[in-house]
């Protein structure tokens, strides 16, 4: 299974923890890179419209959850950006969309910051 199916199932909501134990071990990677390599291709592919972010969002939840939210600073960010798009906030107006004002910068940030 590569990235790409890895964050398919996980969006699906069929990814489990042997899935990820498996391409650990294939990929020789630890829990932790698995965790940002998934951060980065979701914020990525959704910055550059090759993802919906009913995908991404979908991806990242399940994977936090498998995670046991036990997870890398960019992962943490990067779930938290797409957190951020889900709901209308407390003082924002109606017309003002949370993913553009949340999840895009946020996601922006994330990628630019220093694992």
């Amino acid at each position: 299974m590569n990235l790409d199916n890895i964050l398919a199932s996980s969006a699906a909501g069929v990814l489990s923890i042997p899935d990820i134990e498996n391409f650990c071990a294939h990929n020789e990677i630890e829990r932790n890179r698995f965790y940002d390599l998934c951060a980065t291709s979701l914020a990525q592919d959704y910055l550059s419209g090759t993802q919906t972010f009913l995908f991404c969002d979908s991806a990242v939840n399940q994977l936090m959850g498998l995670a046991g939210y036990e997870v890398p600073d960019l992962f943490l960010r990067v779930f938290e950006a797409f957190d951020a798009g889900e709901y209308q906030h407390r003082n924002d107006s109606i017309e003002i969309d949370p993913v553009d004002r949340y999840t895009r910068p946020m996601l922006r940030a994330a990628l630019l910051s220093p694992a």
